[in-house]
């Protein structure tokens, strides 16, 4: 999670820079007083006092002429750095730029831990496995070749609804069980599920009477978000509307009052549903599944989503930022995506795609190891016979003449 307080740091910093500038990232270990500084500085626009007082507020957003964003980035950095027992502090003046300060603890003494989250010390011992060459104390460490594609294991909810009332009460009580974005008009809900791509989205239709933008038909027609299951809350129990939004493929339809226990429980039961997709694409036998049914544009997402990969499989560079720029989409509504879809990392699901071609080609063609090595993408023919043992238990060769003696 920390990696997002980074990631909008940054974002923020280049999104307010001019052309051809510079920013300064500082990482200060402060053995006094046994915490890590962390600091992005620019040398863009800056901010006035009043700004920089609210430039925390959710959904606030800072000289809105120039960029347009959700407001929820820093908010929401400033929270996980409180998760984390630190704090996060901003120096800006106007037309001399800003910097962001960081402070963490390098140990933390918990006593009451948020639901989920077990005791965690961050010393140096650990940091220096991360940061070769910041703490001089430690020889570097060796460096780490895979990469780790996933965001977040939590699951997350968009809830757009304009009673401020309400979007309070139903963010409260679904924020100890889901990650929760949320917003008052149709717009600005859009344009947060195409940039967070939550994992359910639940919205108010009496918004589509005040906004140009039917929120329903441009989630389901759009290939980012069409897999996002979409609950609406009526105002009434109209037939007409109930009869639009069903063709218009919401998941769900629930009318004001409703019960909040029902509601609960339905995002569960939806979100169980999404789970039984992803064991249909990494089930070693997909018959297993057959009785999970994927919606028109899941399955035409996973067909472009494998056929980039098969279409690849040999090439022993090929990574996560090739198949996003091959789908036209960008890396994190990739990772979003096939968060919602598969039950592994993207690098893994490659992986096991490689073995499965691998073993294939043991079974069916008379290749040598070191043909098939080249294949399926792997570097050396040790590295793929390691992999290939840890997967199946047994070597390619000893593989192959189980399968010769069995045959």
């Amino acid at each position: 999670m920390f990696d997002k307080v980074l990631f909008n740091l940054l974002s923020n910093a280049i999104k307010f820079s001019p052309e051809h500038g510079k920013i300064h990232i500082g990482l200060k270990n402060n053995p006094a007083e046994q915490i890590l500084e962390i600091t992005v500085a620019d040398k863009g626009k800056g901010m006035t006092e009043e700004e920089v007082k609210q430039v925390f507020e959710l959904f606030y957003q800072a000289d809105k002429g120039s960029f347009f964003g959700s407001g929820l980035g820093l908010s929401l950095s400033k929270e996980i750095t409180e998760l984390h027992h630190g704090t996060l502090s901003i120096q800006s003046e106007k037309g001399n730029g800003t910097t962001f300060l960081i402070k963490l603890p390098l140990e933390q003494n918990i006593t009451e831990n948020p639901k989920n989250v077990s005791d965690f010390t961050a010393g140096t011992d650990y940091l220096s496995q991360h940061t070769t060459g910041i703490f001089p104390d430690h020889s570097p460490a060796e460096p780490i070749n895979q990469e780790q594609d996933n965001y977040t294991n939590e699951e997350s909810l968009l809830i757009i609804e304009e009673n401020e009332e309400l979007l309070e009460y139903l963010k409260n009580s679904f924020k100890d069980d889901y990650e929760v974005f949320t917003a008052s008009h149709n717009t600005q809900g859009l344009k947060l599920a195409y940039e967070m791509v939550p994992d359910l989205i639940i919205t108010d239709i009496a918004l589509t009477g005040k906004s140009a933008v039917q929120l329903t038909p441009a989630l389901k027609n759009d290939s980012r978000t069409a897999h996002i299951p979409v609950i609406i809350l009526a105002a009434d129990g109209d037939e007409e509307h109930r009869i639009s939004e069903i063709r218009q493929m919401a998941d769900l339809y629930m009318t004001k009052p409703f019960n909040f226990i029902l509601l609960k429980e339905s995002v569960k039961n939806l979100l169980w549903n999404r789970k039984l997709l992803k064991r249909k694409f990494t089930s070693e036998n997909p018959a297993e599944n057959t009785t999970v049914l994927l919606s028109r544009s899941d399955k035409k997402f996973m067909n472009d989503f494998t056929t980039v990969i098969e279409q690849n499989i040999a090439n022993d560079k090929f990574n996560v930022d090739d198949i996003a720029t091959a789908l036209g989409i960008s890396r994190i509504q990739l990772y979003r995506k096939t968060k919602i879809l598969l039950d592994c990392t993207i690098n893994d699901y490659i992986l096991n795609r490689r073995l499965k071609k691998a073993r294939y080609l043991l079974i069916n063609e008379d290749l040598s190891i070191s043909e098939i090595t080249y294949q399926v993408g792997f570097s050396s023919p040790t590295y793929f016979s390691t992999v290939f043992k840890s997967k199946y238990n047994c070597t390619p060769s000893a593989y192959k003449k189980q399968i010769s003696l069995n045959t």
